[in-house]
Order: structure tokens, then sequence, then C-alpha cells
């Protein structure tokens, strides 16, 4: 085999001392170490730090999602196609917020369902909006905070 040239010492087992070991017998250059019949420290518990994740299905999180406007839909689109992919579980519920809301009216920037999705989800991913200048119009991003 080609790793026989390049890595001579793979190719030949080597025998190596094992001073713990009590049961050890030699045959040509390998080194056969017999092993105790079950294992010297048991574990009661079957849980572990690595033991496996629960078979249960996590739920899914609900999220309020608004694409804004400008480049807002853009960067959201990307977003939550990363959020996929990295295999976040996610219910989204998307609301229109920004300069299509403002123009309709609304001083605030958001309609009155929308506020209904935010305190059911309580978790509000959104992307860059406008906000008209002038006119007495309130910022989006103040609003929501608050």
């Amino acid at each position: 085999m080609l790793y026989e040239t390049a890595l001579p010492h793979l190719s030949t087992p080597q025998p190596r001392p094992n001073p713990t070991s009590k049961k050890a017998t030699q045959s040509s250059d390998i080194l056969y170490l017999s092993m105790p019949a079950r294992p010297r420290y048991s574990r009661k518990s079957t849980s572990s730090p690595g033991a496996s994740l629960p078979t249960k299905p996590m739920p899914n999180t609900a999220i309020t999602v608004a694409r804004g406007d400008g480049i807002g839909p853009e960067i959201m689109d990307a977003t939550l196609h990363i959020l996929k992919e990295a295999g976040a579980r996610l219910d989204i519920d998307e609301i229109e917020i920004g300069e299509k809301v403002y123009l309709r009216g609304l001083s605030a920037g958001i309609e009155p369902s929308a506020w209904e999705s935010l305190e059911r989800t309580r978790v509000f991913l959104k992307a860059p909006i406008t906000t008209p200048q002038g006119g007495g119009f309130k910022s989006l991003n103040v609003t929501t905070r608050k």
C-alpha cells in the first residue's frame, strides 16, 4: 500500500510496553493485551453530559417578522434563509410596518392588529424601515421599544 512506503512505522505494528496491564502476552512483533471482562467502574445513572438529545421534537418558536421597506425585504429574506438553514424551528407571523403604513395615515407606522402579534409572540425580528421626515410621524423604532 502507498502508506507503507511513506509511513513505514504504520505498516509494522510496534510493541508498546504497558506497565499497568497484569496480563500481556507477546507474539512476534505484536503486543496483545487482555481486557477485563467488565468495566472496573460503572455508572448507575443513564444520563450523562454527552447523552443524546430527547427524541421528542422541540416545539417551534413563534416570532413576529417585519420585512420593512427599502433594503429591508432583501435583508429579511437573507436572514430568514440563514435561520432556516441553521435548523431554527420557527412559526413566522408577518406584519406590515413602515412607509406603507405611514402613507395610509397611521402616524405610528404600525397597525393595531400588528400589536396583537407582538404581544403574543414577544419576539420581533425587524428589518430596516423608513420613517418619513417631518409631518409629525413617530419613529417606529422608539414606538416598538415602548
